[in-house]
């Protein structure tokens, strides 16, 4: 899911530099944060908590494909992080 592919990613750009919480911009809601609430203190309605380093980190679910993949490569972006070095594997699933 693209869910998921969040959630490696964000993984993935906890390994190269200190992952805080993101939202761009333009956006009230927060994709990553450590609470589940948007910026406005809004609860978010779908989540995915995570583990980031011993800290728990909600991952706003509610996001159309490209909104995903747009987020992710502006948060790697302002985590200085080339996108290039971002490797997606696709593999069926049982």
């Amino acid at each position: 899911s693209w869910v998921d592919l969040s959630i490696e990613t964000i993984q993935y750009l906890s390994r190269q530099a200190l992952v805080t919480p993101f939202r761009s911009k333009k956006s009230k809601r927060f994709f990553l944060n450590t609470s589940p609430t948007h910026a406005n203190g809004e609860p978010m309605d779908v989540y995915k908590s995570m583990d980031i380093n011993g800290r728990t980190f909600y991952l706003y679910a509610k996001w159309s494909a490209s909104d995903h993949i747009r987020n992710c490569i502006n948060m790697a972006k302002s985590l200085q992080v080339d996108i290039s070095t971002i490797r997606v594997k696709l593999r069926e699933q049982a």
